[in-house]
C-alpha cells in the first residue's frame, strides 16, 4: 500500500473491502492528508503494551510484525487517544525504538557506563568515558549518530 494514503478507519469510516478500499485511495490521495502524530510518554506506554499483547498472541515472526498487528494497535491508540494514526505511524515509532536501543546498547558495552535500573537510566561512572565515546561516534565514519 502506498505510504502516503490514509486508511478508512483515520478518515472515520467502516472497513471497506479491498477493492472498494483500491477504489477510495484515489480520493483519499488527492486530500494529501499528513499522518505526522506528536507521541506522548502514555502513548509510548499503551503502544509497548499493545505490542507485547500482539506478540503474545503469535502475530509477530522473526523480529517483522504482521500486518494485522499493527491495524490492532493503530485502533488500540485511537480508541485511547483519539490519535487517527495510520500503520505507518506506528512502524515509525517501533523504528525510532529500534534506533535508541542501539543506542543504548552501544553505550552501555563501553567501560564507564552501567544501567541504573531503579531509575531506568545510564550512569556516568566517568565524565572521561562519556568524552571518549562522544569523540569515537563523531568519527565514525561508518555509522550515524
Amino acid at each position: 500500500m502506498d505510504p502516503s494514503l490514509v486508511n478508512a478507519r483515520s478518515l472515520g469510516h467502516k472497513r471497506k473491502g479491498k477493492k472498494e478500499r483500491e477504489e477510495s485511495n484515489i480520493v483519499e490521495k488527492k486530500e494529501d492528508v499528513r499522518g505526522y502524530i506528536t507521541w506522548n510518554l502514555e502513548m509510548e506506554r499503551v503502544l509497548a503494551e499493545a505490542l507485547r499483547d500482539q506478540r503474545s498472541l503469535g502475530r509477530q515472526s522473526d523480529g517483522a510484525w504482521k500486518s494485522v498487528a499493527y491495524n490492532v494497535v493503530a485502533d488500540v491508540l485511537y480508541a485511547r487517544f483519539n490519535a487517527q494514526l495510520i500503520i505507518d505511524n506506528v512502524k515509525n515509532r517501533i523504528k525510532l525504538w529500534r534506533g535508541w536501543y542501539e543506542i543504548v546498547s552501544d553505550i552501555l558495552i563501553q567501560s564507564g557506563f552501567d544501567w541504573d535500573a531503579s531509575k531506568c537510566k545510564i550512569n556516568v561512572e566517568d565524565e572521561n568515558a562519556w568524552n571518549d565515546y562522544l569523540f569515537k561516534c563523531h568519527f565514525r565514519s561508518d555509522e550515524k549518530y
